[in-house]
């Protein structure tokens, strides 16, 4: 936990010089970050940390994208985005130790190899639109 707080510190600070990231870039990476993580203390703390970089960025870009949305009702967009975020995070503390109970060591990998394929599923659908 220690190391993903030092990465959401960092994160403003990493990207402050590169161009924005798409949300969708973003999610990607954090699920990658997933896949390759293991048990082991010397694996677990960079991807911690990556990923808190990852998250800082996330939010960064999320809320600076809601602000820029053209709406009459912004209060009401914020309370129905920050409840279903809320929820989710409920959700996920939930069902994260069920996930571990049934899949074990592999339960990150595998919520990363999912968050990965939604990802390119969404890529895909996109570039098929355009």
């Amino acid at each position: 936990m220690t190391a993903n707080a030092l990465g959401i510190l960092l994160g403003p600070i990493v990207f402050r010089r590169s161009k924005p990231y798409t949300l969708l870039t973003l999610t990607l990476s954090a699920g990658i970050c997933l896949l390759f993580m293991r048990a082991s203390l010397y694996q677990l703390l960079p991807m911690m940390l990556v990923l808190g970089v990852l998250r800082s960025q996330t939010n960064i870009q999320f809320f600076t994208h809601i602000q820029q949305m053209p709406t009459s009702n912004r209060h009401a967009l914020m309370m129905w985005v920050l409840t279903i975020i809320d929820t989710s995070t409920v959700i996920g503390s939930l069902l994260a130790p069920r996930l571990i109970l049934h899949l074990g060591s592999w339960a990150l990998p595998v919520l990363g190899a999912a968050i990965v394929g939604f990802c390119l599923i969404k890529q895909a659908i996109d570039y098929r639109h355009r």
